[in-house]
């Protein structure tokens, strides 16, 4: 558990007043499950349930095969990034996993047409976007696919199963917006865009050498002016040192205006936000240095609760963390090697349904699932608040996801 799962610990036994700075469904689903079952791991057993069901059911339609099956099974869940990732309480695991298993109950929808698989794909959405709201975004691909199966069952023209489909999936986005809606009715409302804006505009002023930052940010500096503290603390890998001198968070009369004056800062200094944007994107493919989390710690270290022990000396942490580097270094754990293979398999899927090689269910699953985590590592250009390596988790997942799809897929030589 790092501190933002701790937060959201704190929400859960009442510890903390709910706001939604985390995922308030996160929050009432983990409460429920620690009423049932009592003991507080629970929502790290239900993250790890999705994830190992979506790998089951991947498979199975993958192929038929126990022996191949379980090769697969063992191959992708244990993929040093997926497993290492799915170990945490995160919201960002909670996306990974959900996403997955409605990949692969779309696959099992379009083979099968039972709306078990149907269903199961649509709350692994729901969750996926109610945990991680730019989870829409992959979502929306998927969700499409899903549609576009339902359609095609009715054996319409072309543009009649495209209409049904954009319709239908239109109409369950709006339903699932409106369930979430309700959910967090009355919830405390935090203005997480602000830190995203004002990291924006730092990396502005800091980049003009003048302090363009609109005077109703509140600021937590003293002794010094705004832009000497942005200079000291700005860094393009992560948003929260620039905290210490302006406070993101602003009351609610003024995030209209803030949005006004972030869009009249780009678009006056295009090549300053670009540059920014693209340092952070640049780390989080891992081109260059991202941020290190030495999320590995010998025990727990001191928190709220009083609990404490200490399990590896300093020799051994030090040691064990020299081993975590040189891994994270290699390619396994560079976001780029993905980003190309899902570009790759979204090539060779197009191709191969244009050609009509293969079987279509096999070769839209493939497009699509790598297009849905290439979309999300698109969006990260312009929304990432940090270099940080768990944003990309989706992209490398759906890369893998949709490259077995695509290697079943070769074996057939019929499209149907």
């Amino acid at each position: 558990m790092s501190d933002d799962s701790l937060t959201q610990y704190r929400q859960v036994i009442g510890a903390q007043s709910l706001n939604d700075a985390h995922p308030v469904v996160m929050v009432y689903w983990w409460r429920t499950l620690l009423d049932v079952f009592g003991f507080p791991g629970v929502m790290l057993a239900f993250h790890q349930l999705m994830y190992w069901s979506a790998l089951v059911l991947l498979v199975v339609q993958i192929t038929p095969v126990l022996y191949r099956q379980l090769l697969l099974l063992v191959m992708m869940g244990f993929w040093p990034p997926m497993l290492m990732m799915s170990l945490h309480i995160w919201k960002d695991v909670g996306m990974m996993s959900a996403l997955a298993l409605c990949a692969a109950a779309v696959l099992a929808y379009a083979r099968k047409s039972h709306w078990g698989c149907f269903l199961t794909a649509l709350l692994a959405l729901f969750y996926a976007v109610a945990v991680r709201i730019n989870g829409f975004i992959p979502g929306i691909i998927l969700l499409l696919c899903l549609c576009y199966f339902l359609a095609r069952q009715y054996r319409l023209s072309s543009w009649r199963t495209a209409g049904i489909t954009i319709l239908l999936s239109l109409g369950i986005a709006l339903g699932q917006w409106s369930i979430m809606g309700m959910i967090t009715a009355g919830v405390q409302r935090i203005y997480g865009m602000g830190t995203l804006l004002v990291w924006d505009m730092a990396a502005i002023s800091v980049a003009e050498n003048q302090n363009l930052l609109p005077p109703y940010l509140p600021e937590k500096i003293s002794g010094t002016d705004v832009l000497t503290g942005l200079q000291e603390k700005y860094t393009p890998l992560v948003n929260t040192p620039i905290y210490e001198v302006v406070s993101p968070y602003l009351d609610e009369q003024y995030h209209t205006q803030l949005r006004k004056d972030w869009l009249t800062l780009v678009v006056t200094h295009p090549q300053d936000y670009l540059a920014h944007r693209f340092h952070v994107f640049t780390a989080l493919l891992g081109l260059t240095d991202g941020v290190v989390y030495s999320a590995y710690q010998p025990g727990i270290r001191k928190n709220w609760l009083g609990v404490q022990f200490v399990s590896l000396s300093q020799e051994d942490l030090q040691r064990d963390l020299a081993l975590f580097a040189t891994l994270a270094a290699s390619p396994v754990y560079r976001v780029w090697s993905y980003v190309l293979l899902g570009l790759g398999v979204f090539l060779v899927a197009s191709f191969r349904l244009v050609r009509r090689w293969g079987t279509l269910r096999g070769n839209l699953l493939a497009a699509t699932v790598s297009l849905s985590g290439l979309a999300n590592a698109a969006s990260l250009f312009f929304i990432a608040t940090a270099a940080d390596f768990r944003y990309m988790i989706w992209s490398i997942f759906s890369a893998i996801i949709a490259m077995a799809i695509l290697l079943a897929d070769l074996r057939n030589k019929r499209n149907t």
